[in-house]
């Protein structure tokens, strides 16, 4: 069996998963998401399958995915990188996500990249909630950041997650701006927590991933 057909296998066991996961809270879950910034596509391998031949470009996640497992191990690949792989550690019945990023290796002479390192890092997810709240992360070679949320500013530290609570219950959208370019909106019309995912790219600007971070 080709490496496509496994991985439509793999992909339809997946959607399986996803259709009992409200009856079936022993299954763990997980969402990926690529924030190298870099043209072309990062290929997710899960012990070893291909989640998606065609891959994903920056700026996109796979969406919630369940397993029957308590660890998978992800190997992420770009074609200007050299290949990444860590196992993660999952919680039955809650949702991790996993974000892939660069950091580049400089020569120390001329300051030139030599190479792009691919990254990994999680965000956690905050406890059931009626409220609306965000939970920030800016993944950076910068210290820090300052970003707007309808031009509310937020200081944001690199690798560090921040978490902000949105008061106003009129307020059903939300732009995201750094130095006054709007990088990113979302919606917050139904109460939980809302990732927001803030990284550089190749071009010296940045962009942003911003998702729904449901139990599921």
């Amino acid at each position: 069996m080709n490496k496509i057909c496994r991985a439509t296998l793999f992909l339809i066991t997946l959607i399986a998963f996803e259709s009992t996961k409200a009856q079936d809270d022993t299954n763990s879950y997980f969402r990926l998401a690529n924030a190298t910034g870099l043209d072309g596509k990062v290929h997710f391998h899960l012990d070893g399958e291909d989640l998606n031949p065609d891959g994903y470009i920056s700026g996109e996640t796979t969406g919630s995915l369940g397993v029957a497992a308590t660890s998978v191990r992800i190997k992420a690949s770009h074609l200007q990188c050299e290949d990444a792989e860590q196992t993660f550690q999952l919680t039955p019945g809650q949702q991790t996500a996993i974000i892939v990023y660069v950091e580049p290796e400089k020569d120390s002479k001329t300051g030139e990249i030599k190479k792009r390192l691919i990254k990994f890092s999680t965000l956690d997810r905050k406890a059931d909630s009626k409220k609306r709240t965000a939970t920030l992360l800016f993944l950076s070679v910068s210290q820090s950041i300052e970003v707007k949320m309808n031009n509310s500013p937020i200081n944001l530290t690199a690798l560090k997650q921040s978490d902000i609570a949105f008061g106003d219950s009129r307020l059903t959208g939300v732009n995201i701006t750094v130095a006054e370019k709007k990088i990113g909106d979302f919606d917050i019309e139904d109460p939980g927590d809302y990732a927001v995912i803030v990284f550089d790219k190749a071009d010296g600007t940045h962009g942003c991933i911003s998702f729904y971070n449901s139990r599921h």
